[in-house]
């Protein structure tokens, strides 16, 4: 199951991203005999010595992901505009009720209807946010490279 030069196949902009002479975005676009020279390489891999001084340069090749904290999904709800006119309004109506007027029972309905809205949003997203984790923890973590092939 080896890679012929004609059937090359480059799955990373590892190190490309520094490459002056490619669009960043424009990999898919380039034949195989460009992209290997845009990315210094060549059809029968790396050298030994060149991947260890890549890897110390540009680091591992992986995917990193970020968890996002709970309390920042959670204020991630109120940044919608909908969200906030809800809310500018709860205040306009809270600040009336203190005035004297009768408006306490549209306050407590609009915050409740926002912070219900904000309750919903973060379960859903914190739900979301597992199944993408259980995906990443299905996907497989190993490639096949070529070193010092001759």
């Amino acid at each position: 199951m080896g890679a012929s030069p004609k059937s090359v196949t480059i799955t990373s902009t590892f190190p490309g991203q520094d490459a002056p002479h490619v669009e960043k975005g424009s990999w898919y676009s380039q034949s195989g005999t460009q992209l290997l020279a845009s990315l210094d390489s060549s059809p029968t891999g790396l050298t030994e010595p060149v991947a260890a001084t890549r890897l110390e340069q540009y680091g591992p090749n992986e995917l990193k992901f970020q968890k996002t904290p709970a309390w920042l999904r959670f204020l991630r709800q109120f940044n919608d505009p909908m969200v906030i006119i809800l809310l500018a309004t709860a205040l306009v109506t809270g600040t009336l009720t203190a005035l004297g007027s009768h408006m306490l029972p549209d306050t407590v309905v609009i915050a409740s209807v926002v912070l219900l809205n904000s309750v919903l949003g973060f379960v859903q997203e914190g739900k979301a946010e597992g199944a993408l984790d259980a995906l990443r923890n299905m996907m497989v973590q190993e490639c096949l490279v070529l070193r010092d092939r001759d």
